[in-house]
């Protein structure tokens, strides 16, 4: 191997190079008495440059493990045991107890019944005059007709 850079040395005291390479630098230091004396004198300028930064002791952030409250899920039983199940009988009593109170819009029994409606797709440019208009007439006896009206 030839002799080592600045830029190995780096990778090497920072724990970047691989397995084989830093066997390799291990064994190359141990052999080339330069590269030793050049690797000795670079790792103490790394260590008064981290000395003097206050980075010595290497710093690791330290994220607690999350914790999952456990009052969502007493909370969310609660609700889908106990309050869901009486929110709906609240519901279906209050139908039945308003159900007499509604009633249906009823045809008077002796009067025709007129609905009108367009039956094409709309279109706001064109004039409401342009479009058929069908009309149904509904009958007291039941009997339906319808009229298309262009």
């Amino acid at each position: 191997m030839k002799c080592i850079d600045e830029a190995q040395m780096q990778r090497y005291l920072d724990s970047e190079c691989g397995q084989v390479e830093g066997e390799e630098i291990r064994q190359h230091l141990a052999q080339c008495r330069s590269c030793s004396d050049s690797f000795t004198k670079y790792s103490e300028r790394l260590a008064k440059v981290k000395r003097s930064l206050g980075l010595l002791i290497a710093q690791q952030t330290l994220i607690p493990e999350f914790k999952v409250p456990t009052r969502t899920t007493q909370q969310r039983g609660v609700i889908l045991i106990y309050i869901l199940p009486l929110v709906a009988a609240a519901s279906l009593l209050l139908l039945f107890i308003l159900r007499p109170f509604y009633k249906a819009e009823k045809l008077p029994p002796n009067e025709l019944y007129l609905q009108s409606y367009i039956s094409a797709d709309f279109d706001a440019n064109k004039p409401v005059a342009e479009y058929p208009l069908i009309m149904t007439i509904i009958a007291p006896d039941g009997s339906v007709s319808q009229t298309i009206i262009n």
